[in-house]
């Protein structure tokens, strides 16, 4: 009888395993597309910097109303532990 393998094979690409990746939609925003939002790389980001309301804003457009609370949290404790604020409260990624 053949096994099930659950372990998907590593899909190496310019040293990343872009295998796991595809499967990031379904989980929570990464420490990488946070940011990549606060700092403009990401895809449909704009060019302008966001405050913190306006970044949960732009993840939680689109996900599941039943898990936005989840996904609020996530975010605050990213922010909270790689970002600071400007005056006027824009966010700023550190850079360590």
């Amino acid at each position: 009888m053949p096994k099930l393998d659950f372990k998907p094979t590593s899909s190496l690409t310019e040293g990343k395993d872009t295998t796991w990746g595809r499967f990031r939609e379904f989980g929570l925003p990464s420490e990488q597309k946070l940011q990549d939002m606060v700092e403009g790389s990401a895809p449909g980001s704009g060019a302008f910097a966001l405050k913190e309301e306006e970044l949960i804003e732009r993840v939680l457009d689109g996900q599941p109303t039943e898990r936005r609370q989840e996904f609020t949290r996530r975010i605050q404790e990213v922010l909270s532990t790689h970002c600071t604020t400007d005056r006027e409260s824009y966010l700023r990624w550190k850079h360590d």
